[in-house]
């Protein structure tokens, strides 16, 4: 039995397409950053510390490594490590006073037309912009829209690919909601307030070369506790295996 194997083979499972054997290959670069660490060898620390950074999906161990590289004064972009799409059109609010709203189909399911005005909950609504900055992509629909209870919005974004794909639409939401990607229904669920999480809800899709539109519907209710008040999401764009995927929109070239 070759005992060194796992030593010599793991680390090289960093861009493994499996999530287990790429977490213990994260785990062992830590490791042996840490100890560069602990012989003064920051240089080679923050060689590694990168290195496993550029497979790491567990939160966990993402939140390790920012750390350990924002110490030594290395910048790391989480929305573009994960995947997070940043800057989304939104529109609402639409009514889902008695959770009507879920499945009642509003004229952004039909078409998306940025000009148009439509009625809405309290008046006509017309299609607005936002963006986070929040590291973790997490958009606050509540700070868009007042009052936001028994509220059904619609929120668009593109993500570009340089390649038609299978990909993987991550999602974290205490809110119901429902995803299209280019026009067709993915998933949907109608369920309020059980938590939000990092990569909460896995949603398998295609996308295709160049840009694709995303359109995402989220609800909230009525409840009046404090825990019921939250209204937003964060969703990214991932490869099957979760390493994340960020929006590269073409680059325009130069005529001759």
């Amino acid at each position: 039995v070759d005992s060194a194997a796992p030593d010599r083979i793991i680390p090289d499972m960093l861009l493994d397409p499996s999530p287990e054997f790429r977490r213990d290959a994260v785990a062992r670069l830590i490791v042996a950053g840490e100890k560069s660490l602990k012989d003064k060898d920051a240089d080679a620390a923050k060689a590694t510390f990168k290195k496993a950074l550029s497979g790491a999906t567990d939160d966990d161990q993402v939140k390790t490594l920012a750390k350990q590289l924002k110490e030594m004064k290395e910048e790391v972009d989480l929305q573009k490590h994960f995947g997070f799409l940043t800057g989304w059109r939104f529109i609402g609010p639409f009514d889902n006073v008695g959770l009507k709203g879920f499945e009642t189909v509003y004229p952004p399911e039909e078409k998306l037309d940025f000009a148009a005005k439509y009625e809405g909950q309290k008046g006509e609504v017309a299609w607005d912009k936002t963006a986070t900055d929040h590291e973790y992509g997490i958009v606050n629909v509540a700070k868009q829209i007042a009052p936001y209870k028994g509220a059904a919005m619609y929120l668009t974004s593109e993500f570009h690919s340089p390649t038609a794909r299978s990909v993987e639409f991550r999602l974290g939401t205490p809110n119901a909601w429902k995803i299209w990607v280019n026009g067709k229904q993915l998933f949907g669920r109608d369920e309020y307030h059980r938590g939000m999480a990092l990569d909460q809800y896995r949603v398998r899709g295609e996308v295709k070369a160049g840009a694709n539109t995303i359109l995402l519907k989220l609800c909230q209710n009525e409840q009046t506790e404090d825990w019921a008040q939250r209204y937003e999401f964060q969703l990214r764009v991932a490869d099957l295996s979760g390493i994340g995927l960020p929006s590269r929109p073409a680059q325009a070239t130069s005529q001759k």
